[in-house]
């Protein structure tokens, strides 16, 4: 069948190219702008437990664990100074007419908030927004800024969050122009002509740019990762070269044995195209697994690797051979090395040398992979944090600040809501939640919890009874502020320290522990934090690993056993 369709292509080649070429000039102009519609994030979902948080203590509290964190300094001038203060003001005042700015604390109104040498100060911004949305967001505050005197870096969990996206990105395109040019010469080395070289390079860029016209145009129905834009580049330029290579390398072969240019292009189309065709279908149903996850960032990965490995699978099985049609056994132009038949020679010899003597290749592979497999059972996961940024990024150079001259320490913080029914002071409820404040306290890994049922571990159920019958009565302010600030009818917050990394499996391991707190209703504990984030993003992708690597698997036998008409050498 594939033969009559390679006939059918040598045909109407020029047809074939024209579409193409079209194809490919509606898509040149938006290609470069596909990158301004994607969002550098996507690792979050609504029905995760720490979003469901993050919106009830929003609702309740007014509270954001979404915000930024201003640098301020001054060469010549101390924080205190009447120049720096006027200044401070200035620009605190041009923040506060953001729409998305919920609170500011600033060095003028919290003590703390000063570098320990009194050269630099803080001012902390909390947004109406999670984290994903405040992504968006970034540029429009930072631009809309103007520090006048004071140098300003801006720094905090979307800054870091954002960079890390395209700080990969960036890294990969690096990486990118590094390996096409090697990819060039390899070619070259394999194929010794330059024509030749040049065609599976030709079809991987076409692969590309059509690739990222479809993703400009994706992204207008729905949210689409920036890591998107890198899978379309790396897979576009990997898919469309192997399968190129593959078929201009048959192709060669065939005219060598004097075949004319159509029937080398139909028996090439028969076997090459063959293969292409299903290692193509394999490829497909392997990164479509990816939609399966309920991560914006995976199905933004997922719809890429589709779009773009369906689009080199495709012109390798059309443009491929329409062009080869074209320019026949002028493949063979420009020589740029002597020719000679290395694949027979090296590569038949060493297949008669492994099949002679196959268990003596057998047993030392499979140790070796076993080897390199081994260390896979240490594996941790968890998420990336700021040192892994260079400090070219503002981001980072504001972390390293915080480090260094504020003293802030990595650790873990938690905003814990426990909910119930009614007065927070009534007997029953203030009791529910003395016990929960005392069950958090006894969990090793936490080092504080700040609460009203938390003030002293001296004070016990009794205390906080007559502390409470009237609360309007209490004269210590930060007493009064945290009755004001942590308490609603229904709910009570609870902030929870820990000296741990906040992406650690320990921290993971302290939010499931909170979680499992509960008296009567499963429901009635809420955890919000980078821990929590982390511990629902990677139990949401174990969750759904089994069943996804089930159906990728299944699919992949299926469709390999189409193309052998087998059903033992799938298997194997």
């Amino acid at each position: 069948m594939l033969a009559n369709t390679g006939r059918r292509i040598y045909r109407y080649r020029y047809a074939v190219v024209l579409v193409w070429v079209v194809a490919l000039v509606a898509m040149l102009p938006v290609a470069p702008q596909a990158q301004n519609k994607l969002l550098p994030g996507g690792f979050t979902n609504e029905d995760y437990p720490s979003a469901q948080a993050h919106e009830l203590l929003k609702e309740e509290f007014g509270l954001s664990s979404t915000g930024l964190i201003f640098i301020v300094s001054h060469g010549e001038w101390a924080p205190f100074s009447s120049e720096f203060v006027s200044a401070s003001n200035e620009l605190i005042a041009q923040i506060e007419t953001h729409p998305d700015v919920a609170a500011i604390r600033s060095y003028l109104t919290r003590p703390g908030l000063v570098s320990n040498d009194g050269r630099m100060a803080l001012i902390e911004v909390d947004l109406d927004l999670d984290i994903e949305e405040s992504l968006v967001v970034l540029d429009q505050i930072s631009e809309h800024l103007d520090p006048g005197e004071l140098e300003l870096v801006m720094t905090g969990g979307p800054p870091l969050y954002r960079d890390i996206v395209i700080a990969g990105g960036e890294d990969l395109r690096r990486g990118e122009i590094v390996a096409f040019p090697l990819a060039v010469i390899a070619l070259l080395l394999v194929f010794g002509t330059l024509v030749a070289a040049v065609m599976p390079v030709a079809v991987g860029g076409v692969a590309v740019a059509i690739g990222l016209g479809a993703i400009y145009y994706v992204a207008d129905w729905r949210d689409m990762s920036l890591l998107a834009f890198n899978i379309i580049t790396l897979l576009g330029i990997g898919m469309g070269i192997d399968y190129s290579l593959f078929y201009v390398n048959r192709f060669k072969e065939e005219l060598a044995k004097r075949l004319t240019v159509e029937d080398a292009i139909a028996k090439t189309h028969s076997r090459a195209g063959v293969a292409i065709l299903f290692s193509g279908v394999t490829s497909v149903i392997g990164v479509s697994s990816l939609l399966l996850f309920d991560l914006t960032v995976l199905d933004s990965i997922g719809i890429g690797a589709v779009i773009v490995i369906s689009i080199a699978l495709l012109s390798a099985q059309t443009l491929m051979p329409a062009a080869l049609s074209i320019i026949g056994h002028r493949i063979n132009r420009v020589p740029v090395l002597p020719s000679r038949r290395l694949g027979e020679n090296v590569w038949g010899k060493m297949a008669e040398v492994v099949m002679k003597r196959p268990f003596m290749f057998l047993i030392p592979t499979v140790a070796l992979l076993i080897a390199l497999a081994v260390p896979f059972k240490d594996v941790r996961p968890g998420a990336a944090d700021a040192t892994i940024l260079p400090d070219r990024y503002e981001s980072r150079k504001g972390f390293d600040l915080l480090r260094d001259e504020f003293g802030w320490d990595i650790t873990t913080e938690l905003l814990v809501a426990y909910t119930f029914d009614g007065d927070p002071f009534s007997d029953a409820n203030l009791r529910s939640m003395h016990r929960f404040g005392q069950a958090l306290e006894g969990l090793p890994a936490v080092d504080r919890v700040s609460s009203v049922v938390n003030l002293r571990p001296t004070l016990g159920i009794d205390d906080y009874r007559e502390l409470y019958k009237h609360p309007e009565a209490i004269y210590d302010a930060s007493v009064m502020r945290l009755v004001n600030n942590s308490v609603r009818d229904g709910i009570a917050l609870f902030y929870v320290s820990a000296d741990l990394h906040p992406f650690s499996p320990e921290a993971r391991g302290l939010v499931d522990e909170i979680r499992s707190f509960s008296s009567d209703n499963p429901r009635n504990v809420y955890v919000d934090g980078g821990a929590a984030r982390t511990d629902d993003l990677i139990d949401s992708l174990y969750d759904r690993f089994p069943i996804v690597v089930a159906i990728v698997i299944g699919l992949t036998f299926v469709s390999l056993m189409v193309l052998f008409r087998s059903i033992v050498i799938p298997l194997k």
